[in-house]
């Protein structure tokens, strides 16, 4: 796991402060159903990242996949599951 912060501009949605590069890179994103899960994965998707979309509720988990994508993101995988266990 790598911790690292950002530094925003105070616009929201944006990373165009970030000295961070994610074209090419890929993310994995827990929670990524909604919330601020949901907010990171679409960000990092228009910064051309390629994700790894983690989370319970399939249906949910879906939509931010479809969302990614039609936000020309690079791509997106899906993988349902419970971090809890």
């Amino acid at each position: 796991v790598i911790l690292t912060t950002f530094p925003f501009s105070g616009r929201r949605s944006s990373f165009r402060s970030s000295p961070m590069d994610f074209r090419g890179k890929t993310v994995l994103v827990t929670g990524s159903s909604g919330g601020l899960g949901q907010q990171l994965a679409l960000d990092l998707c228009k910064e051309g990242a390629h994700l790894i979309l983690v989370a319970r509720r399939k249906t949910e988990l879906e939509k931010t996949k479809q969302s990614c994508v039609a936000a020309g993101g690079a791509s997106a995988t899906v993988f349902v599951t419970d971090m809890n266990n």
